[in-house]
């Protein structure tokens, strides 16, 4: 602060004046003012002003900024054991990070799987899983696979008996059987001819080891003369085909 100083001057004689001091006003010209000590988040700033008349200063509190959090990251992924990590950062101060835990979350890590008890084609089966992280296991029902039925066919001979029967692929369940008789007897129509001129071919009939006749469909007949009609004596060979062998 300064004084000031005031005068009067005589008006009959302008030389001859008196002065004096004027006390100083005591008001300052204060400036916009200076950060001179910035805020933090937890910590206060000053601002100075500077009186532009006599170089006074001032100053005056900057309020603490206080923490702007930005969002949550995670910086440890949680699994079905283990909790996780996740931070933020203060954004007017990255060397101000909060962190927190984040809980475990029942999230298990399976693996392939591994068939411990196989399906059969009348009861499931079962796939156990077992979690990479914690190792709980977990299971799954195989569906039954179902009977898949083929037809397996056994030829009988001249001697024995043959079958036909409706067998399962997956797991060999016979689900039903025919049997398939042999041929046991063998009839000519006619075993005698007498000589006419023309071609003579007897029939033959086939008749099963049951009593039954076995329809020529399953046979062919192969004779030694392919036109047989000259006094002599002439074959018939049954060749059998289908379920005979």
């Amino acid at each position: 602060m300064k004084k000031g100083t005031e005068k009067r001057v005589c008006s009959h004689d302008s030389s001859h004046f008196e002065t004096r001091e004027v006390e100083a006003t005591g008001i300052h010209t204060w400036d916009q003012g200076k950060v001179t000590t910035p805020a933090a988040c937890e910590t206060k700033g000053v601002k100075t002003f500077t009186c532009t008349v006599c170089g006074e200063t001032k100053t005056e509190e900057i309020a603490a900024l206080g923490h702007e959090w930005g969002s949550w990251t995670l910086t440890e992924k949680p699994t079905c054991v283990k909790k996780g990590t996740e931070k933020r950062v203060c954004s007017h101060d990255s060397g101000h990070v909060e962190t927190r835990e984040v809980p475990t979350n029942d999230a298990h890590t399976w693996n392939e799987g591994v068939v411990t008890t196989e399906a059969t084609c009348e009861e499931a089966g079962v796939m156990t899983y077992t979690c990479t992280a914690c190792g709980e296991t977990k299971t799954e029902e195989i569906p039954a696979l179902d009977h898949a039925y083929t037809e397996v066919v056994t030829k009988a001979t001249l001697k024995a008996n043959g079958k036909i029967e409706n067998q399962c692929s997956n797991c060999g369940h016979i689900e039903s059987t025919e049997v398939v008789y042999y041929p046991k007897t063998f009839k000519l129509s006619a075993a005698t001819y007498a000589y006419n001129g023309k071609i003579r071919k007897p029939t033959v009939k086939v008749t099963d080891s049951n009593g039954k006749a076995i329809a020529a469909s399953n046979y062919t007949l192969v004779y030694s003369v392919k036109s047989p009609k000259n006094v002599g004596k002439y074959t018939v060979t049954v060749k059998f085909k289908g379920n005979y062998s």
